[in-house]
């Protein structure tokens, strides 16, 4: 995998950036970051938010054995809830964020029937 398909695969759970940021000024202050094809995507440090933000915490680590990246996501008592793996600390932390709204959207959709 690698940061495009990471950021198609969080654009698929629904997520866009504001659509007013047009210089790269805002969309730095923002917390976005922004690919070649003009997509925007939240930075690690963006993504680090919305999982505190949400009540939950993110890690990234390099994993020099594989050389990777690997994003794990716990609840605040520490509890392991999910994890991905990537390239870069980017790619993981995109991936990470996609993975986790993915999960979510069903048991929300599930919840309101």
């Amino acid at each position: 995998m690698n940061l495009e398909v990471s950021v198609e695969k969080l654009y698929e759970t629904g997520w866009q950036p504001e659509t007013f940021l047009t210089n790269p000024a805002a969309i730095a202050q923002a917390g976005l970051e922004q690919l070649p094809d003009g997509r925007l995507y939240p930075s690690v440090l963006k993504v680090q938010q919305l999982f505190a933000a949400a009540g939950y915490d993110l890690a990234i680590r390099y994993v020099q054995l594989f050389d990777c990246y690997r994003a794990a996501w716990m609840d605040k008592q520490g509890n392991a809830l999910g994890a991905v793996v990537g390239s870069s600390d980017r790619e993981a932390a995109v991936y990470a964020l996609a993975a986790f709204r993915a999960a979510k959207t069903p048991v929300a959709a599930a919840t309101t029937k």
